[in-house]
């Protein structure tokens, strides 16, 4: 009988080992996706502020070049 429980025992831990590994993987699978979309967002919104840097950057240069040469600088 003894036998008959450790057994049963054993497949029970079987049974919650697989499920518990089933939602581990399920949680990962979910976390990796979440942390995909932050991560395209983050490099987006990095895009945008280097299109942006890059933009002002060239109108100061522009706007400096344009002063230079109306006070006859260069």
């Amino acid at each position: 009988m003894s036998d008959i429980i450790k057994g049963f025992s054993s497949l029970v831990a079987s049974i919650f080992e697989i499920f518990k590994g089933i939602f581990t993987t399920a949680f990962g699978t979910v976390e990796s996706a979440l942390e995909l979309v932050v991560g395209i967002f983050r490099n987006l919104f990095n895009v945008a502020e280097g299109f942006v840097g890059f933009i002002l950057g060239n109108i100061f240069i522009i706007g400096t070049i344009a002063a230079l040469k109306k006070e006859g600088l260069t």
